[in-house]
């Protein structure tokens, strides 16, 4: 197996198990017990985000952004039927794809206990960032990925109406991290692409993407 650009890209079987995939994630997380040692941490902790350290100095606006988001976010429950471990990085870069559509899933050092929209609007943001077509394709994708994750995991379609807020916390999360660590983006087009009107979209609380999520 490989990547997914390498297997023949996607399609919708392969949105449908990747669904799946991490619907069996969250359905397990509602019952696991992790050993009092070796405990992961919050997503909201300092060491996980902590983007008040990482937006430029100055970038008042951009904070100011971030800071009613969280205030936002910080007022969603944190019941076992909507939060519990969840991966945090579950994005095509992170999972191979063999030849009879089956998924295997690495990289599991940003796990941390999370609201399980989170995780949710971690995918949708990788699977739409620097697509030409991102409402078209993003629409079609959201559908048939909750077509497997209902399968696999029960969650209130209410949750859905919080993923726009996360996508956007990983929008100012990846904004932050590459103008923290690039010094310059030639050479990186993903990169490129990515931060082109990125700071003035953040500034102006324009959504990530404008498309129906559900709920």
């Amino acid at each position: 197996g490989g990547p997914v650009w390498q297997m023949g890209g996607w399609t919708d079987a392969l949105m449908v198990e990747y669904g799946r995939l991490l619907g069996r994630i969250h359905h397990l997380s509602k019952s696991y017990t992790p050993h009092p040692n070796g405990k992961r941490g919050q997503w909201q902790d300092r060491n996980n985000l902590g983007l008040e350290e990482i937006i430029p100095t100055g970038e008042t606006a951009v904070l100011q952004r971030y800071h009613d988001l969280m205030t936002h976010l910080a007022t969603l429950p944190e019941t076992p039927d909507g939060y519990g471990m969840i991966h945090q990085d579950a994005h095509a870069g992170n999972f191979f794809v063999d030849e009879a559509g089956h998924i295997t899933l690495f990289d599991f050092d940003d796990c941390c206990y999370g609201h399980f929209a989170y995780d949710l609007a971690m995918v949708l943001f990788y699977a739409i960032t620097n697509h030409p077509e991102p409402v078209t394709f993003g629409t079609h994708f959201w559908q048939q990925f909750l077509h497997g994750y209902d399968q696999e995991n029960e969650l209130d379609h209410a949750w859905l109406r919080d993923v726009p807020y996360f996508m956007k916390l990983r929008e100012i999360d990846l904004y932050a991290i590459i103008t923290r660590d690039f010094d310059s983006l030639a050479g990186d087009r993903w990169a490129q692409t990515f931060m082109h009107g990125r700071k003035e979209r953040i500034e102006a609380g324009m959504p990530y993407v404008a498309m129906d999520f559900g709920g």
